[in-house]
C-alpha cells in the first residue's frame, strides 16, 4: 500500500504502517491520556496524577490499541494461509488494520471463519485483559489496573464492533459468505455493501449531532470501505474467465542481447519509455526470441559515455518474472500487485519467446471496459429479476 513503511516481519507475514497512523496516533495518546486524568481524579483510592504521567499512559495505551489490532488483522491471515489462501502483508492505518490477500480460501465457510478469528482474538484479549485487571489491586496499583481494564474495554468494543453484519467490517465479510450460496457473491457482495453504506450514513448522523469527530472519521472509513469492497468484487466478477492474451500489447519494445547500450538509450528516447525488453535477437526486426529480461533507464545511465558505446546490453539484463497469453488475468494482477513487480510484465509462449506486454495502462483501459460491460449485465438481470416477479400470478 503506497504511503506506507516496512516494521516487522511475523511468520513470514510483512507487517507495514500507513502514515496515516503516525497523525492519529498522538491524538489517541491525547484522548486516553485524558480519560485516565478523569478517571484517577473521580476515584477516590487513587494517587495524585500529573499531566506528564498521564500522556505518558495515553501514548502506552494507544501503541497498544494497535499492537492489539495487529494481533486481531494476524489472526485473519494465519487463518487464511491455514485454508490455502496467500497473504501477502498488513497495514496498520488510522482507524485499523487491513491484511491484504493475493488469495482468498476458496470455500465460503472457510472466509466466514476467517472473519470470525479476527473479532474472536479481539474478544480473547479483552477478556483475559479485564480477568488480569480483577487480580491488581485498584488501591495500590491503579495506573496498572485502569490501563488492564480499560485495554480490555478496548478490545471487547472492537471484537463486538467488527461483528456488525456490514462491510467492510469482518461481520460483513461472515454475512456475505452466509449469502454466498443462496445468492451468488456478485449479489451477496452488494446486499453486504448497501448494509456497510447504510450503517456509515446512521453513524455518521449520530457523530454529527454528538459532535463526536471520531464517530464521523469512522464512518466515512465504513462507507469508502464498503464501497471499495463493492467495486473489489465488480471488477472480479469482470475479469473472471478473462485470458491475458484478449487484453496484452502485442507489441513490445525488445532489444538483441547484442546490442551495444548506447543502442539501448536511443531505443528508449525514440520510445519514451524507461524499459526494454532484451531477448536473443530479432526476426524480421519484429518477431522477437527468446526473452531474457529488462533493461532499465536506471540502470542504463550509471554507465559512462565510453561504458555504452562498447558494452552490450545481456550486462545489464535483468531476469523478471513472465505471464503466458493463456494465464488468467485474475492471476495476472495477483502478480503485478507484489511490491517488487515491475510496471510492465512480458507474455512469452511455450517457447519462451517474446510475443507481448501486459502493462498497467493497458489494464486499466480493459478493465474500464470490462467493469462497464459487468454492470450493464447487472443491470439486465436485476431487470429479469422484477419482470419474472411481475409475471407471477
Amino acid at each position: 500500500m503506497r504511503g506506507s513503511f516496512h516494521i516487522a516481519t511475523i511468520a513470514g507475514i510483512q507487517v507495514r504502517i500507513h502514515f496515516s497512523l503516525l497523525l492519529i496516533l498522538p491524538l489517541f495518546a491525547y484522548l486516553f491520556g485524558a480519560i485516565y486524568l478523569n478517571a484517577a481524579h473521580s476515584a477516590p483510592f487513587a494517587p495524585e496524577v500529573s499531566r506528564g504521567s498521564a500522556w505518558l499512559f495515553g501514548a502506552l495505551m494507544a501503541v497498544a490499541l494497535f499492537v492489539s489490532v495487529l494481533l486481531h488483522e494476524l489472526a485473519h491471515s494465519l487463518y487464511a494461509r491455514a485454508k490455502g489462501g496467500q497473504v501477502r502483508e498488513i497495514t496498520l492505518l488510522m482507524l485499523g488494520g487491513v491484511s491484504q490477500l493475493t488469495q482468498m480460501p476458496t470455500k465460503p465457510s472457510q472466509e466466514a471463519l476467517m472473519a470470525f478469528f479476527g473479532p474472536l482474538s479481539s474478544l480473547g484479549l479483552g477478556t483475559l485483559s479485564i480477568l488480569a485487571a480483577r487480580l491488581v489491586p485498584a488501591a495500590s496499583a491503579f495506573p496498572a489496573h485502569f490501563g488492564l481494564f480499560y485495554f480490555g474495554y478496548l478490545n471487547i468494543f472492537l471484537g463486538v464492533f467488527n461483528l456488525l453484519p456490514a462491510f467492510p467490517m469482518d461481520g460483513g465479510r461472515i454475512l456475505r459468505a452466509l449469502l454466498t450460496r443462496p445468492l451468488g457473491r456478485p449479489r451477496a457482495t452488494r446486499v453486504a455493501a448497501t448494509v456497510g453504506k447504510v450503517f456509515a450514513g446512521l453513524l455518521f448522523v449520530l457523530g454529527l449531532f454528538s459532535l463526536n469527530l471520531i464517530l464521523m472519521l469512522v464512518a466515512l472509513f465504513v462507507w469508502f470501505g464498503a464501497e471499495g469492497e463493492r467495486q473489489s468484487e465488480t471488477l472480479q466478477s469482470a475479469v473472471e474467465g478473462v485470458r491475458i492474451r484478449q487484453v496484452m500489447r502485442s507489441n513490445p519494445t525488445a532489444i538483441p542481447a547484442d546490442a551495444r547500450l548506447e543502442e539501448a538509450l536511443e531505443a528508449m528516447r525514440q520510445s519514451r519509455r524507461e524499459l526494454l525488453f532484451v531477448v536473443e535477437g530479432l526476426v524480421d526486426g519484429m518477431t522477437a526470441r527468446r526473452f531474457m529480461g529488462v533493461i532499465t533507464l536506471e540502470r542504463l545511465t550509471q554507465r559512462t559515455l565510453a561504458q555504452r558505446a562498447i558494452e552490450s546490453v545481456a550486462e545489464l539484463t535483468i531476469p523478471v518474472k513472465t505471464l503466458s497469453p493463456d494465464d488468467s488475468l485474475i492471476s495476472a494482477l495477483r502478480v503485478m500487485s507484489e511490491r517488487d513487480a515491475p510496471l510492465a510484465m512480458p507474455v512469452v509462449d511455450e517457447t519462451g519467446a517474446l510475443i507481448g506486454v501486459l502493462d498497467r495502462d493497458e489494464i486499466a483501459r480493459s478493465l474500464r471496459f470490462l467493469e462497464i460491460e459487468a454492470q450493464e449485465r447487472q443491470a439486465r438481470e436485476r431487470v429479469g429479476f422484477v419482470r419474472r416477479g411481475e409475471e407471477r400470478p
